[in-house]
């Protein structure tokens, strides 16, 4: 039979589109933009409380479901899987 096969490509094609079209989008956020500013020094830590983050697709899918964070000085934080997206997510405060 070749219904099954001709369904799994016209899937696969299906995917394909969304796939790219999360790679071509472009965030609201440029860092690889240099002109913009720049601390020569940074002191204190940041603190986020009850983060919600989804991404855009698929929609209301919660990665973080009211997470607190707090970034010391003087130490290196990875948070890895994250996208641009986090750093403007209009449920947030960061102190």
């Amino acid at each position: 039979m070749v219904a099954p096969e001709i369904s799994a490509v016209t899937s696969a094609m299906g995917a394909t589109t969304k796939l790219f079209a999360n790679i071509d989008r472009v965030p609201p956020i440029d860092s690889a933009d240099p002109s913009g500013l720049t601390p020569e020094k940074v002191v204190g830590e940041i603190e986020h409380k009850n983060v919600k983050f989804s991404y855009p697709d698929p929609p209301r899918v919660e990665v973080f479901k009211r997470i607190s964070l707090v970034f010391k000085a003087g130490e290196t934080t990875a948070c890895f899987g994250l996208r641009e997206e986090y750093r403007d997510l209009p449920h947030r405060a960061v102190l």
